[in-house]
């Protein structure tokens, strides 16, 4: 199995991703038409239920076969994906915020965006260890809130991490919250409701014509040299992003 050495940034097609075990059945399918294995993501039983089955809650990729999850999750995703270096985290993930955060970080190229009051110690560690340039931002949510792009790219609906982007020289479009649906809530965030297939190909959980920045959204990731692939025709909803892993 040849994982991926950049989470969350594909260099060829994927086979392998995590996606919620609730997952919608239309986006369901249209993975498996594009060729993907699909791992059903765990239940946390100690976070709110629209949550509970999101994959950036309760794992986090590093790179290769690197894995922390949720302590209550470790038998499962060891199961589930059998020979990989996964590490449980010594506290568990529970409701409410920002202790239900813990792995929500948001690796992008040598870079990773994270909330040092939420983010769980071991993740913090570990990151340092791997040498990542650690960007601090306000959102303990930074995962569900941030669109890997490319290396140099992200989209967000988060100031802080559009901010933090900018001034650590990344590229960043920033758009307007409140347009991802993510049932029991107001509303979802961005990044739950997409993911890399591929270098150049970035699936998004519904419409695009459904969020006002559409057309901005397809402009910007064409400048990176990426297309947007509709998973299908209703909102886009978070459902607690698209993790491609190998």
């Amino acid at each position: 199995m040849e994982y991926l050495k950049l989470p969350n940034l594909p260099d060829k097609k994927v086979n392998k991703i995590i996606i919620a075990q609730d997952c919608p059945d239309e986006i369901i399918k249209s993975l498996y038409n594009y060729g993907v294995e699909l791992i059903k993501s765990a239940r946390l039983n100690k976070i709110d239920d629209a949550t509970s089955t999101h994959p950036d809650m309760s794992i986090l990729h590093m790179g290769e076969n690197r894995f922390f999850c949720a302590n209550s999750a470790f038998d499962y995703y060891q199961q589930m994906l059998g020979n990989v270096d996964i590490q449980p985290l010594s506290k568990e993930i529970s409701s409410p915020y920002p202790l239900d955060a813990g792995l929500n970080a948001a690796i992008l190229g040598k870079n990773v965006f994270l909330c040092a009051k939420s983010i769980n110690e071991q993740i913090f560690e570990e990151v340092e260890h791997l040498q990542f340039r650690v960007i601090q931002v306000k959102q303990g949510y930074a995962k569900c809130n941030l669109v890997p792009v490319s290396e140099n790219a992200l989209i967000t609906e988060d100031a802080s991490i559009y901010h933090a982007a900018i001034h650590n020289g990344l590229d960043a479009l920033k758009i307007h919250p409140g347009n991802i649906s993510l049932n029991g809530y107001p509303h979802g965030f961005i990044g739950g409701a997409c993911g890399k297939l591929d270098k150049n190909t970035l699936a998004i959980t519904g419409k695009l014509s459904y969020l006002p920045e559409a057309e901005s959204i397809i402009a910007f990731c064409k400048n990176h040299g990426v297309e947007l692939l509709e998973l299908g025709n209703l909102r886009p909803c978070d459902i607690g992003s698209i993790l491609p892993i190998a």
